[in-house]
């Protein structure tokens, strides 16, 4: 973890300047998890429970680093719920789509929703952008929130002449700049007279993501947005939600099969399968066996997911409702 006059930091895949480089030590990292300010102190009591542990297991340290994720001073003021849902159920045509799901959304902080087909994904984010009204519970908004949604696929008919520039007029954004410069910071200014429908799926995604930033959303909802993109399009895509996210103060709640990607960018997981197995910061959740029946020991594929039987017990474990 450490390297010479610097320590490398796992959660930003980064390096921060040592803070006590002229001693030996056992530090420990305090990330805030919104404008990702990194402060160093020393764990010199964690440090001496860990090696009593050890010693008992008859293991020697040789380095202790520990990583802390939470909010600064300047961003503590500034985080608070978005939405929440109250033992949210949904039956449609007789059938159970979800069943008692509690769920919060703080702002800034970015939310991803795993499970697989037909665990009621979609739905709940219907629920949640008020499509969908549930059958029992409530959600609960802050008042005059603003949701920018991005659907899992949205079909344009060939035929039918719709240009980028017309799509993203279409946002009752009146203003002739703003639209272009959403569109260049997305990487599409220069196709704004490009039919969507002749639009790669990079393109077409990004597109849609500049109409949802136009109504300056508190929450950017994303329903599988890099289904049937490549890795180097999947990572750039992810890349610019972090970046939107941290630009414009909105909260990120999306549905990826990418499980990397998950685990490294967001703040909070929720396993769904019409309720929730399990939720947490990213460190909790792939500890938790209810993830860990889901996806395995690894993250080797997202092909686990859809293997996933879904017998496993739902008893509470430490983090199983980390808030």
């Amino acid at each position: 973890m450490s390297n010479g006059l610097a320590h490398r930091i796992e959660k930003l895949n980064a390096f921060v300047a040592c803070a006590n480089a002229e001693s030996g030590h056992s530090p420990v990292f305090m990330i805030c998890g919104l404008c990702r300010r990194v402060a160093e102190t020393t764990a010199q009591t964690r440090r001496s429970v860990l090696d009593q542990a050890a010693r008992e297991l008859g293991f020697d340290i040789r380095q202790t680093t520990i990583e802390l994720e939470g909010r600064c001073t300047q961003c503590q003021g500034w985080w608070m719920t978005l939405i929440a849902t109250q033992a949210v159920s949904v039956q449609i045509d007789g059938k159970q789509i979800l069943q008692d799901v509690d769920l919060s959304i703080s702002r800034g902080e970015i939310v991803t929703l795993v499970g697989p087909n037909g665990s009621g994904k979609t739905t709940l984010l219907r629920v949640l952008i008020g499509a969908q009204s549930p059958t029992n519970g409530v959600v609960v908004r802050e008042a005059g929130l603003r949701i920018g949604y991005v659907p899992q696929r949205l079909a344009i008919d060939r035929a039918m002449p719709m240009t980028i520039s017309r799509w993203l007029a279409l946002s009752g954004v009146s203003s002739i700049n703003e639209r272009v410069s959403t569109a260049e910071r997305v990487g599409i200014g220069s196709l704004l007279q490009q039919q969507m429908a002749s639009l790669s799926g990079g393109e077409f995604q990004r597109a849609l993501l500049a109409h949802a930033l136009l109504l300056r959303p508190d929450l950017l909802v994303l329903d599988e947005p890099t289904q049937g993109l490549d890795q180097p399009a999947v990572a750039a895509f992810y890349r610019l939600i972090d970046d939107v996210r941290r630009e414009q103060g909105c909260s990120v709640l999306m549905v990826s099969h990418d499980l990397h990607v998950v685990m490294r960018s967001s703040d909070h997981v929720i396993c769904l399968n019409g309720h929730v197995c399990c939720q947490g910061t990213p460190t909790l959740v792939s500890a938790a066996p209810e993830y860990q029946a889901l996806f395995g020991f690894g993250t080797e594929g997202a092909l686990a997911l859809y293997r996933h039987e879904h017998d496993h017990s739902h008893e509470h474990a430490e983090g199983h409702h980390d808030a």
